[in-house]
C-alpha cells in the first residue's frame, strides 16, 4: 500500500523538483499501484512540492 514514506523517499532522489505527475509515473515504473490524486494528496500531507519548470512555447529567432 502506498504511503507518505514512500513518497518522502522518492523526493530527495529528483532534488524536490517532481510534482505529483512524474512522481507518480515513478512509483508505477517501480511497481506500486497509484493515482496521480493519491500521489498529490501525499505529497500535501507530507509538505512536499514540485517547483514548475518554465514552458518555452511560441519562441521564434529574431529573423523571422
Amino acid at each position: 500500500m502506498l504511503g507518505k514514506w514512500r513518497i518522502e523517499e522518492f523526493d530527495p532522489e529528483s532534488g524536490g523538483v517532481k510534482g505529483s505527475p512524474r512522481t507518480c509515473d515513478d512509483l508505477r515504473y517501480d511497481g506500486e499501484a497509484c493515482g496521480q490524486n493519491r500521489v498529490a494528496r501525499l505529497k500535501q500531507e507530507a509538505g512536499l512540492q514540485g517547483i514548475p519548470q518554465r514552458r518555452r512555447w511560441g519562441k521564434k529567432s529574431a529573423g523571422q
